[in-house]
């Protein structure tokens, strides 16, 4: 239980590190007042060229994929690697590393309120797996 915890707090701060603007602002650039002031890899691209992008989005994929990967070496399922690559996903979109005012604005926190329905009702439909997991009583493959 507590590995699951903890897995979810990495999972989530992991995915709230803002790539493109550290990346940006190591260059001394604050993107969020350049372009359309989202901090993604297409706005980096524009303020900084299409290096920048790519390391932006490598950066951007790794933070979902690392957490997955975590849960695959210790073992706990693939849903477990699923919830993990999705609290960073939230991670992502809900930066606890930059403003509120970025989260209404930048467009993955659109994304989030089409996704969140779809969040709901898995988790409704697994309950039962969910609490197996939370036991440790869930059958493995």
């Amino acid at each position: 239980m507590l590995i699951l915890i903890g897995l979810g707090f990495f999972s989530y701060l992991l995915g709230s590190v803002p790539t493109g603007y550290l990346l940006a602002r190591s260059r001394g650039i604050d993107i969020r007042e350049v372009g359309s002031g989202n901090i993604g890899a297409t706005n980096v691209a524009r303020a900084l060229g299409k290096k920048a992008a790519i390391a932006t989005f490598t950066g951007d994929v790794l933070k979902g994929v690392i957490p997955v990967l975590i849960a695959g070496r210790l073992g706990l399922g693939l849903k477990v690697a699923a919830v993990a690559g999705l609290i960073a996903f939230l991670g992502h979109c809900f930066s606890v590393f930059l403003p509120v005012l970025i989260w209404l604005i930048s467009e993955p926190s659109v994304l989030f309120y089409f996704a969140l329905p779809v969040i709901i009702i898995l988790i409704f439909n697994h309950r039962e797996n969910i609490q197996r997991l939370w036991k440790g009583k869930e059958s493995k493959f």
